[in-house]
């Protein structure tokens, strides 16, 4: 079957191809790679979530090294969608620490080249990985932070009350001075694939 033919994603079993393709016996030596790190000494003295990411990694290339020799092309649309697929299971099961998620989806993207399927890879790590909003407000600096602070030091219900009137006069967009504040300047069916299920095949 040709791998780069997308009218063949109209097939209903497609899904079905692409995860036999995942997990083609050909592939075993890249499921089996972590047996063969047990004994490296420099993966013995990583930390459980380095080992984690290195693993990830290390299947991650060899697997692509070997779907690219047998199909004598490199990353193929049916691969991306294998590559993509899997994805979400590293991210949600496997790797745990957003800088590590950022590593692995960044080798990634050096395999997927649809633009789809990028953007589906950035919107995932987005979702189970979200950046976290600051929730406090950091004061400028002068005089009116100083006095502030200094009510701060006078208790609660004082602070309450200059708070109020320091945030209106923020939202006003005046300064302390009364001096107006500078301005703040074929989708759908890669996507059928993509929720598939996946399974080992046995």
């Amino acid at each position: 079957m040709p791998l780069n033919e997308q009218s063949a994603l109209a097939n209903a079993n497609v899904g079905s191809f692409i995860n036999r393709f995942e997990f083609m016996d050909p592939l075993a030596p890249a499921y089996n790679i972590q047996i063969k790190l047990q004994s490296d000494e420099d993966f013995k003295a990583l930390s459980e979530d380095e080992k984690k990411l290195h693993l990830q990694l290390k299947m991650s290339e060899v697997k692509d090294s070997i779907v690219n020799s047998l199909c004598g092309a490199s990353s193929s649309l049916f691969w991306q969608i294998a590559r993509v697929r899997n994805l979400r299971y590293v991210l949600s099961e496997v790797l745990k620490r957003p800088q590590d998620a950022e590593i692995f989806v960044s080798q990634l993207e050096k395999t997927v080249s649809h633009p789809y399927l990028r953007a589906t890879v950035r919107e995932m790590q987005k979702t189970l990985y979200p950046v976290t909003k600051q929730t406090s407000y950091r004061l400028p600096e002068g005089k009116a932070t100083d006095i502030f602070r200094r009510i701060i030091l006078c208790g609660q219900g004082a602070v309450r009350g200059f708070l109020g009137y320091y945030l209106c006069s923020l939202s006003a967009g005046y300064t302390s001075h009364g001096k107006v504040a500078r301005a703040i300047s074929q989708s759908s069916r890669i996507s059928v694939c993509l929720h598939h299920e996946r399974s080992r095949i046995s």
